[in-house]
């Protein structure tokens, strides 16, 4: 598996420049056509072309170096998956202008089950790691067949070689802000175990990687489709401050709750997942999950941003924020691994401020337009709580099992926040009565999303 994470490594670096924000750029532009995705596929191929002969040409170095001759192989297959990505962009692109998302989840499971069993069976015949990168690229390459016979046209563009200036303008500030969420991440690490040793590193590496599991790949998955919502109408300002509204009650109406309920319960977590060897971690997940509620917060304004290209905006506050977590970690590990996760998670403050008052004049909202929405999540957040926080305090936690806990804590919290959603008429209401009462009609919705005819109502 070491060997993997290398190539792994040196793959995602070139990733992160080879994608350089393209497709943010064509979902937030007004021009979409064969000529745009044109211009935007010549220059991720040329960028990728590039970086995978650096890649190539450096196979044999980076085998050497980490004395594993099988590397620089490995290395070679995984640049060929490298160099089919850019193939099928426009075809993502254009099924996401469409709300297209149920189809493309569709197709991005078929192609991860049919890679995944590629790697297993390829590594229970011996292939060791390499099963690994032949399950990619056949994961790659049934996503882009699927692609292309979705929107074939979208796929076969020709490359334009012209009129990059917009492109590379959005770009360098969008890869500049990769690279510095990535140097933020990476030298958290780097200090922690420097300073505490490899263990406390092991700690915190288990309570982040829980963490994000929420943070990121949910977080992500929504935050595209409305960022589509807002690229087609920053145009209209009274329908970017709905859309702005919602989006943030009901992102806050799912995620606080949940968060509130990873820290109440990160004890539990920790031990049915990873046993009582792994119960240092607990206090750290509770920490990571709670600064986690203000990202619920401001992640929508970062969107709203980019859909104006205020890239340069959010590069200046991660960069800001980059270098407070760096100084924060260093001064606060001193004092124990607890404090120097405060000083990991400690810039979620600062960021929600400056990018509150980035967006803020854009969308016409001030704080009181934000006291309804915000205030009916945290209802719900309080009303989710009530019932596992009551069973933890009056159950004999020394009689009852951690996994047992989890099984009656867990849909008691459920239950509290579907109560509570009808209670307080937040507006994940409607969404939650429709999907209990006309599942066959919201079945028959998601069809029709999945041919991009409409998006949903959760961000209408």
């Amino acid at each position: 598996m070491g060997v993997w994470s290398v190539g792994q490594s040196a793959i995602f670096l070139s990733s992160t420049l080879r994608d350089f924000g393209a497709g943010d750029y064509l979902i937030r532009s007004d021009d979409a056509g064969r000529r745009a995705i044109g211009r935007v596929f010549a220059l991720m191929l040329s960028i990728s072309l590039v970086c995978a002969l650096l890649l190539w040409a450096s196979r044999n170095l980076l085998a050497h170096f980490f004395r594993e001759p099988k590397l620089a192989d490995l290395i070679d297959l995984m640049t060929l998956t490298y160099l089919l990505m850019p193939f099928g962009l426009g075809a993502l692109i254009t099924l996401e202008r469409e709300f297209a998302f149920v189809q493309l989840q569709l197709m991005q499971a078929a192609a991860t089950i049919i890679g995944s069993v590629t790697a297993i069976v390829l590594a229970y015949r011996g292939f060791s790691y390499f099963s690994l990168a032949w399950g990619q690229l056949a994961q790659m390459l049934v996503l882009l067949a699927l692609r292309t016979m979705a929107r074939p046209a979208a796929v076969f563009c020709k490359p334009i070689f012209t009129g990059w200036k917009g492109i590379f303008r959005f770009g360098v500030f969008t890869t500049l802000t990769a690279i510095f969420t990535q140097v933020s991440a990476q030298s958290v690490t780097a200090l922690i175990g420097r300073i505490l040793g490899l263990s406390s590193l092991g700690l915190y590496e288990r309570a982040n990687g829980m963490n994000n599991y929420l943070s990121n790949d949910l977080t992500f998955s929504i935050m595209q489709v409305v960022y589509v919502g807002f690229s087609k109408v920053k145009d209209k300002p009274a329908e970017l401050k709905r859309l702005y509204l919602a989006t943030v009650e009901n992102l806050t109406g799912v995620l606080w709750p949940a968060y509130a309920l990873i820290a109440l319960l990160s004890h539990q977590i920790v031990l049915v997942l990873y046993g009582p060897k792994w119960t240092f971690a607990a206090p750290l997940l509770a920490i990571i999950s709670l600064s986690s509620l203000l990202q619920a917060f401001y992640v929508p304004q970062v969107r709203v941003l980019t859909s104006f290209a205020n890239v340069r905006s959010i590069c200046a506050v991660e960069f800001t924020a980059m270098v407070f977590r760096i100084l924060a970690v260093l001064f606060l590990a001193r004092f124990g691994l607890i404090w120097a996760v405060v000083g990991a998670v400690s810039p979620s403050a600062i960021v929600a401020m400056l990018y509150w008052r980035v967006t803020s004049p854009r969308l016409a909202v001030g704080m009181i337009d934000m006291l309804a929405p915000l205030g009916r999540s945290f209802l719900v957040l309080l009303f989710t709580l009530v019932g596992p926080l009551l069973l933890l305090l009056f159950t004999p936690v020394a009689q009852v099992s951690a996994t047992l806990q989890l099984v009656i804590c867990l849909p008691v919290a459920g239950l509290g926040w579907l109560l509570s959603v009808r209670a307080v008429s937040h507006g994940l209401r409607p969404e939650i009565s429709l999907a209990m009462s006309h599942a066959p009609r919201l079945f028959r919705q998601l069809l029709g999303q999945a041919n991009g005819t409409a998006p949903s109502r959760f961000f209408r």
